[in-house]
């Protein structure tokens, strides 16, 4: 799955209150008639910093304003309903179901003075995310797919700042970006961007300025609510700056000052939440309560207006996490009032409305600041448990009991959470025997030896995610692979990205492999083979013997090549400490820009994401010594490198948590058993990437 897709897309959707206002134009003011494409800018590929606009949408409107039609759609969205079509004179209101695990979206665009085959506009994710999109009438039939997503006009210039290592040299070329691309899109992404560096560098309060009325001014362009958006972009992202603490409050103060009576409740509520935070990091608690009390009298009204007892019990839920989220005791007993609420809406049900819902509940309160109300998250998890029945699948169980140990040890219960990982293993051991027995659809073949007497090792390396669906192809193809070839013929490594969402087997190691392979790696999965790129070998299971023909076709060539250099590789413990020794020798064309490399591999992680790959073989956990390696400048060398696991955790843990903070990740796993633990060591050419050779051992138990 390419990285650029639609992007900030990929969270999960929660829309609240989107009744429109009624129609107060003639039809013969509108001005919509025609075909018009959707195209959503500003997706930035996270790995090579390229900035994307994307078709997705052709939808065709009448000339009365009463009717809008779905003309084509890119992959994925071909199913999209656009409902509420609500028009007027000044704007374009429209609710999009789409048949993805967004849901709704809720569309605003606005014709272009001057510019009748124009609009620009937001659609509005996540209650508060506007993703900008702009509109143009066109004779097109069809999205077409391979000339659908285009760079946007001073992308190049933006993916060299964003790549500059050093932040005050970024910082300089992002400014350049602003200057010599002034009011044209490109500055939306460098201005947030520039302000995030800036965060970084702990940068003087004035600096922050210009740049954030150019991210406000873009936005603003396409609608008011963009522009809340904007305000509440900004600041959250300085909010936990000491320096633009002052800044941070003012955007805050702004996004609720542009709100509206119309807009959605839960956008009101989020800008009152975050305006509380700012004032409570400002140390202005006595402004907190009229905040306090509008935020309320949104969640009622959004209740209300609710009819469904789905609807219902699905806004109180929304109101609830909103509420809960804030470290104001007050706010949060208000957000576990709605908490219970909900668990009271399904007392008399049965089955999984009420078993999620108490699910739902017992998860949110339990990430609460506020010990009081975490406390009745543990009380919930608790009745969790009491729901469950002999006949419930063994994943529900399963994460029934893992959501009560850790609600358990959260609330300073260790002894008692211990009790349940006996219980916890077993299952978990079910589900991977069961799991790995149907994993490959296919037998994979028995390797008959190599032709010729070459000693070459070859090297596979692997960039999949496990949110990823059609990675699902390439991963059981390199599952395949490796029941097929011994160590001694091909070693296998399984780098983790978050594409396209948190990942929580990525590393910063796993990160810096792709970008060393540069534009190789435009998203996931991606192969290489002795450092040369494969053909494409995303899919799905229905897929994956195909691939796995091609991936033996690809290895099989290399393995006649001559080996360029010998590894000798040793591993010893202990305790948590690894101590590896690699001795190499006969490297043919050793060098400054020539590496060794070690990498500490894990042979079998459990960690279930989006694509249901539910075993992950052979994943990378760290680089000894440094992702960078160690220079071979002779044809001879030894080198030695310690990791310590205690130590490794912590490095992984870190390393997650900062990125929870950019993108919350949908399940709270962090899967570090780190059992089974095995070596690489590798020789490469920094410039060619060509691999001369590599080598696998088992690390002791």
């Amino acid at each position: 799955m390419r990285r650029l897709l639609l992007g900030p897309l990929a969270v999960l959707v929660l829309i609240l209150g989107l009744a429109l206002a009624p129609l107060t134009s003639r039809a013969a003011d509108l001005p919509y008639a025609g075909t018009w494409k959707i195209t959503v800018m500003d997706q930035v590929n996270q790995q090579n910093g390229a900035v994307n606009e994307i078709d997705v949408w052709l939808v065709k409107l009448d000339k009365e304003g009463k009717k809008i039609e779905l003309v084509s759609a890119a992959q994925g969205f071909d199913k999209t309903q656009f409902a509420e079509y609500k028009p007027d004179a000044k704007t374009l209101h429209v609710l999009l179901r789409t048949n993805t695990r967004l849901g709704q979206l809720n569309l605003n665009a606005y014709p272009v003075k001057g510019k009748a085959d124009q609009m620009l506009g937001s659609l509005r994710v996540n209650l508060s995310n506007f993703l900008r999109v702009r509109l143009e009438k066109t004779d097109a039939k069809t999205i077409v797919r391979e000339t659908a997503s285009r760079t946007m006009a001073g992308s190049a210039d933006f993916q060299a700042a964003v790549q500059t290592k050093d932040v005050g040299e970024r910082i300089a070329a992002l400014r350049d970006v602003l200057k010599d691309h002034e009011g044209k899109p490109i500055t939306y992404s460098a201005s947030q961007y520039l302000i995030g560096s800036l965060i970084e560098k702990k940068a003087p309060t004035e600096e922050f300025k210009a740049p954030a009325k150019t991210f406000v001014d873009q936005s603003a362009r396409h609608g008011r609510e963009c522009e809340v958006g904007a305000h509440l972009v900004l600041a959250q992202m300085m909010m936990n700056n000491d320096k633009t603490q002052e800044l941070s409050l003012a955007h805050a103060r702004k996004a609720v000052d542009l709100g509206e009576d119309k807009d959605p409740k839960g956008l009101t509520i989020t800008s009152c939440m975050v305006l509380v935070q700012a004032l409570e990091k400002n140390k202005k608690t006595d402004e907190i309560k009229p905040l306090v009390e509008k935020a309320c009298k949104a969640a009622d009204a959004a209740i209300a207006l609710a009819k469904e007892p789905d609807a219902k019990l699905g806004t109180t839920q929304v109101i609830a996490q909103l509420l809960l989220g804030s470290t104001n005791p007050g706010i949060a007993e208000l957000g576990l009032k709605h908490a219970r609420q909900a668990v009271e809406l399904v007392k008399d049900k049965e089955g999984p409305v009420k078993f999620n819902t108490t699910r739902v509940v017992a998860q949110l309160l339990l990430n609460s600041k506020v010990p009081t109300v975490a406390d009745a998250g543990l009380e919930y998890a608790r009745q969790l448990v009491k729901l469950l029945k002999d006949d419930d699948p063994v994943e529900q169980k399963l994460g029934t009991y893992r959501l009560l140990r850790a609600a358990l040890t959260s609330r300073g219960k260790a002894d008692e959470a211990k009790t349940l990982t006996a219980k916890i293993d077993k299952l978990e051991e079910g589900l991977d025997s069961a799991w790995a027995k149907e994993a490959i659809p296919f037998k994979p073949d028995k390797f008959a030896g190599r032709k010729g007497k070459s000693d070459r090792v070859v090297l596979v390396e692997l960039f999949t995610g496990a949110q990823c669906p059609p990675c699902v192809s390439a991963d059981i193809a390199f599952d395949a692979a490796l029941k097929t070839y011994p160590t001694r013929d091909v070693v296998f490594l399984q780098y983790h990205l978050h594409i396209p969402g948190p990942d929580a087997l990525t590393n910063a190691d796993s990160e810096a492999r792709a970008k060393f392979y540069g534009d190789d790696v435009e998203g996931t999965p991606t192969i290489f083979i002795d450092g040369k790129v494969s053909d494409p070998m995303g899919g799905y299971k229905e897929h994956s013997k195909d691939r796995y023909e091609k991936l033996r076709e690809l290895i099989d060539k290399k393995l006649v090549d001559p080996s360029e250099a010998t590894i000798k590789l040793k591993a010893t413990r202990q305790g948590d400490k690894i101590d590896v020794t690699a001795d190499v020798s006969g490297v043919k064309k050793p060098g400054a820009k020539v590496k060794l490399r070690l990498v500490l591999v894990e042979d079998v992680a459990c960690y279930v994401g989006g694509n249901r790959q539910r075993l992950h073989h052979h994943v990378v956990r760290d680089f000894l010594g440094g992702v960078e390696g160690f220079r071979l400048e002779k044809a001879s060398a030894t080198q030695k490198a310690s990791v310590d696991l205690g130590d490794l955790r912590k490095k992984l843990s870190t390393y997650l948590n900062a990125a929870a903070k950019r993108r919350p990740f949908l399940s709270p796993d962090r899967p570090m058993a780190l059992k089974d633990l095995k070596v690489v060591a590798f020789i490469q050419d920094e410039d060619s990437k060509k691999v001369y050779q590599a080598a696998q051992v088992d690390v002791p138990r």
